[in-house]
């Protein structure tokens, strides 16, 4: 096996290698390391997931926890925007709230569902919505989960680790 160095681009204004105390550490040869670093390089691993939300905070939340898994994030603010970016690029996942401007998600999922080239799509509700009626009506839909918010964001990461196909921490 060979091993990269993994370079990390931070906001410093100078090179790496001008900071004093950086260290270079490559494992010895007897040792297989398989590093988070090398599993996320592998862009054939790597999930892609639409989150659909028209809440800023949490798609950046979700958008960070979710990169740190290696998971390829891409976001929509509305439902027209979700239901266009699902077709053009099919997502392995979808992250949809229920309470959207315009096009609200249940729609969304009805429209994902009836169309042969987004219907096999999982879709995970991540909603304020908790009451019993919302989970068994988005249930019917065809959704793969519910979460209601608050959530706990290891909770989000995992359960959408577990539907989405080809997410890292499955490997």
């Amino acid at each position: 096996m060979s091993y990269s160095t993994p370079r990390v681009k931070l906001p410093f204004t100078r090179e790496p290698s001008q900071i004093a105390g950086t260290l270079n550490y490559s494992p010895p040869a007897q040792y297989s390391i398989t590093t988070r670093y090398d599993i996320i390089t592998k862009k054939s691993m790597t999930s892609k997931i639409l989150i659909v939300e028209d809440d800023h905070n949490i798609v950046e939340l979700l958008t960070y926890n979710l990169a740190q898994e290696g998971v390829d994030v891409h976001a929509a603010l509305d439902g027209a925007d979700a239901l266009q970016q699902a077709a053009a690029g099919v997502p392995d996942l979808i992250i949809l709230d229920l309470m959207l401007p315009e096009t609200d998600g249940l729609e969304v999922c009805r429209l994902l569902k009836r169309n042969p080239q987004t219907a096999a799509i999982p879709v995970v509700m991540l909603t304020a919505k908790g009451e019993e009626i919302d989970r068994i009506v988005g249930l019917e839909l065809g959704i793969d989960d519910y979460i209601a918010k608050s959530f706990s964001l290891r909770e989000v990461v995992l359960r959408v680790c577990r539907v989405a196909p080809r997410c890292v921490s499955n490997q």
